[in-house]
């Protein structure tokens, strides 16, 4: 193997290693944020303080508000389709009634 086959693969494998690291690192910093959040919930003893709660309550309120809105999106997707798709088929229909008098026509010539 060549010289530059060797530098290729000597920066492929520095690179390889830099994700890995930053992957390890980002993995690290969520991992705590999730336990500062668990204890914030559940920590013995100390209730969260009004502020927290309402935070997130807030939150919990907006994210119904969103499934509710996606609910209601896909509804009206869903009825949209629906009519697309019975058009469709009587489209469908009619080509073949039309298909089937050009080939009778053609047959009775």
């Amino acid at each position: 193997m060549s010289l530059s086959g060797w530098i290729f693969f000597g920066i492929v494998y520095v690179l390889g290693l830099g994700t890995g690291w930053l992957l390890w690192r980002r993995s690290k910093v969520n991992a705590a944020a999730a336990e500062t959040d668990v204890e914030v919930l559940s920590s013995p003893g100390t209730p969260p303080s009004p502020e927290k709660l309402a935070a997130f309550e807030k939150e919990l309120e907006n994210a119904k508000a969103m499934l509710e809105a996606e609910a209601e999106d896909r509804e009206d997707l869903d009825s949209a389709l629906s009519a697309l798709d019975d058009a469709i088929k009587r489209a469908n229909g009619r080509l073949k009634l039309v298909m089937k008098s050009m080939k009778s026509d053609s047959s009775n010539d």
